[in-house]
């Protein structure tokens, strides 16, 4: 399913939802649950809505808008918009866009590694904007106390992970699931291995998780 991405006139004034379900209609404006563009007040509390039907974005503008929707560089009041395309409302460009992410590349299993830093390390480093990490972190009670569900978790948690650490390129949240999952006799390791128990562990490891889910980025 594609995304919309809605980006504001700040770096940290930015969401990125996946379309509601084919024939779904959803309410986008200031005020809109995970919908919502808060930081624009150009944008009515509820100013259009969308509807993905199967190859478009179908926007109308709803009666109480107050600001046009721009598409093309013109006032619409309703449109399909291609994947790939924009439409503007305010200071705020929404994006219907379409890429997936893979968090293994080419290889067939992921690379598992361990990095540990001494306490002495630790101290010895400092963040240039350690005020601004912390102010980021001081909102995750927020974020998760408000979030309305799990999908928008994910999208607010990902936004302050952007802002506290603006020089990333992207985001992603990752799930890390067991190979045999969903399978109704998932394989079990053999009682007779000659693996010892620690080996036998590590084997496990390596063998069952070998599949990262993206569940947001």
């Amino acid at each position: 399913m594609p995304d919309l991405i809605a980006q504001g006139p700040h770096p940290q004034d930015r969401w990125r939802l996946s379309l509601p379900r084919t024939g779904e209609d959803v309410v986008i404006g200031r005020v809109a649950d995970q919908w919502s563009v808060s930081w624009d007040d150009r944008v009515s509390r509820q100013h259009a809505s969308i509807r993905w039907n199967g190859r478009q974005l179908e926007v109308v503008k709803l009666p109480q808008a107050r600001n046009a929707i721009f598409y093309r560089g013109r006032q619409c009041q309703e449109f399909a918009a291609e994947v790939g395309e924009h439409f503007v409302i305010g200071q705020t460009t929404f994006t219907v866009l379409d890429q997936q992410v893979n968090p293994t590349g080419s290889q067939e299993q992921p690379v598992f590694a361990e990095q540990t830093f001494s306490a002495h390390l630790l101290r010895n480093y400092k963040y240039k904007d350690a005020n601004k990490r912390i102010e980021s972190l001081s909102k995750l009670p927020d974020i998760i106390a408000s979030a309305g569900s799990d999908q928008e978790l994910c999208a607010r948690i990902v936004n302050l992970l952007l802002e506290g650490v603006p020089d990333a390129s992207f985001v992603a949240i990752l799930r890390l699931r067991d190979a045999a999952e969903g399978e109704a006799n998932p394989p079990q390791p053999s009682e007779e291995s000659d693996l010892d128990p620690d080996a036998l562990e590590t084997h496990a490891l390596v063998e069952f998780a070998t599949e990262l889910e993206v569940l947001h980025w």
